[in-house]
C-alpha cells in the first residue's frame, strides 16, 4: 500500500468524523432540520462505503483489514454494534491473534 493510499484512507476517516459531529450537532439542535440531517447521513454512508470498498480490495484484504473495518463501523454506527464487541480486552486479544495468524501465513 502506498503512502498516498494511506493518506486517502485517513482523509476518508477524518471526513466521516466531521460529518458525524455535524449530524450530532444538528440532532441536538432545537430546530433540527430532518432534510439536512438526512443529507449528512447519506453523505456519511457514501463515504463509509468508499472506505469499505478501499479496505476490502484484493491488495488490502486481510483479517486485520476486516477488524479495522469492524472497529470503524462500530465507531460510526454504534447503534448496530455486533455482539461480544463491547470488551476492549476481547478486541485486543483478537487483534493479537490475527497478527499471529498473519505472521504465520506470511512466513
Amino acid at each position: 500500500m502506498t503512502d498516498n493510499h494511506i493518506y486517502k484512507l485517513v482523509d476518508l476517516v477524518e471526513e466521516i468524523r466531521k460529518l458525524d459531529r455535524t449530524i450530532q450537532t444538528h440532532q441536538a439542535s432545537e430546530s433540527a432540520n430532518e432534510l439536512m440531517i438526512g443529507q449528512y447521513q447519506s453523505k456519511k454512508a457514501k463515504l463509509v462505503s468508499y472506505l469499505i470498498r478501499d479496505l476490502s480490495t484484493p491488495a488490502l484484504r486481510s483479517p486485520k483489514a476486516f477488524v479495522i473495518l469492524r472497529q470503524l463501523l462500530e465507531n460510526f454506527y454504534p447503534e448496530s454494534k455486533l455482539p461480544n464487541s463491547d470488551s476492549t480486552d476481547a478486541t485486543d486479544a483478537t487483534l493479537q491473534e490475527l497478527n499471529k495468524l498473519e505472521y504465520a501465513l506470511n512466513r
